[in-house]
């Protein structure tokens, strides 16, 4: 007899799968309506909660550009001492908003001073990195017109806060590019006085030997001329200021324009009569010693002020409501069509099942209805 070769686990019908038509899913998705609805109106109730509990975050914003030449001018009234631009200033001023050194020092007002030592140190390095993060400095130039900027941010949970900590930041900042601008003037200044100083003393002291020559060759002069009784010039020449300036033998200018002139020389106390670069070394020392140094010109200029924001950044309300809705009618959809599928191989096992033992019902049928016929031929 030839055995059946069924097999209780083997689907109903081969054509039946676990494929989905759009009508199918459409009902479905009807049907489970409820549970799309319950994750829909779940997750926006979350995305509501948490946009009205968390801190709101706003960002002040400013945009420097470097001084105009003129700024510059009123550092040493127009001298220029040092031949700086406007933008090696504003790389200056750059190099100070990023230095590290300058933020720390910057970010200890954020500290309670009154602190232990090892917590006061503790606090201080989180006030820094938590400043840092806040903080945001990018330097830039305009395709157009290749000017340097640099944009700042500075975002904090209160709106004032943002504001003011960065406006205070920068003018900290214009301030420290300020004070070293001065001390590099300052520096200079003080290295050129010296030099001019150095310039004129060895100016003076040359001087003082060629006066001193002049007088021991006048001397000798003299001598010759009273030895000869020559008292008065033999030519209409006359002695003049300068040293070392004589076409015609000393003596034949007489004993007495050569004795009046050797008192000249020694009673001279300032030695700029004999030379004309000592005099304009000394003028030049003048005009330095007199230069004031002024604090007051910008290093910077601003394309847009540090203002109070209006709205915070952060968090995006209406985006994140509007997210959270789309993410609950996903999920509810997704939870619906697994569950009908689940509930599908349920029915479809439970349907195989019950064929399958109708199937063994009608052979063990069958199997003692041909039995009987045999024992009865």
């Amino acid at each position: 007899m030839q055995k059946s070769s069924y097999n209780p686990t083997t689907p109903y019908s081969n054509h039946q799968n676990d494929e989905i038509d759009l009508l199918e899913l459409f009902v479905v998705l009807k049907q489970r309506f409820s549970i799309i609805a319950a994750f829909t109106v779940s997750f926006t109730c979350l995305a509501i909660l948490y946009v009205t509990t968390v801190e709101p975050t706003y960002e002040a914003e400013a945009i420097l550009i470097p001084p105009k030449q003129s700024e510059l001018y009123k550092i040493d009234n127009g001298i220029n001492l040092i031949k700086i631009t406007p933008n090696e200033v504003f790389d200056r001023f750059y190099q100070t908003l990023t230095s590290q050194n300058f933020q720390y020092q910057f970010s200890e007002r954020f500290v309670d001073q009154s602190q232990s030592t090892e917590l006061s140190s503790v606090a201080q390095q989180k006030a820094f990195n938590t400043f840092k993060q806040q903080l945001t400095v990018k330097k830039s130039q305009k395709k157009k017109t290749d000017q340097n900027y640099i944009h700042l941010s500075f975002q904090a949970n209160d709106a004032k806060l943002a504001e003011s900590t960065l406006s205070s930041y920068i003018d900290e900042a214009r301030k420290r590019t300020t004070a070293d601008l001065i001390a590099l003037y300052s520096s200079e200044r003080k290295s050129l006085i010296n030099r001019l100083n150095k310039k004129i003393e060895e100016k003076t002291e040359a001087t003082k030997n060629e006066v001193t020559g002049e007088i021991q060759r006048l001397s000798g002069a003299a001598q010759i001329a009273r030895s000869l009784d020559l008292e008065l010039p033999t030519s209409n020449t006359i002695l003049t200021t300068e040293l070392n300036s004589y076409s015609l033998p000393l003596y034949t200018f007489g004993y007495r324009a050569l004795e009046l002139r050797i008192e000249l020389l020694q009673s001279r106390e300032s030695l700029n009569i004999f030379t004309k670069d000592l005099a304009e070394l000394e003028a030049e020392l003048k005009s330095l010693t007199k230069i004031q140094l002024s604090n007051q010109f910008s290093v910077i200029n601003y394309q847009m002020d540090p203002l109070i924001p209006l709205a915070p950044i952060k968090p995006k309300k209406a985006l994140i409501t509007i997210l959270a809705a789309l993410l609950g009618v996903m999920m509810g959809c997704l939870i619906a069509i697994i569950i009908h599928f689940i509930s599908k191989r349920k029915e479809q096992d439970s349907l195989s099942v019950d064929h399958g033992v109708n199937m063994d019902k009608l052979v063990v049928s069958l199997s003692n209805s041909k039995k009987a016929k045999e024992s009865v031929g």
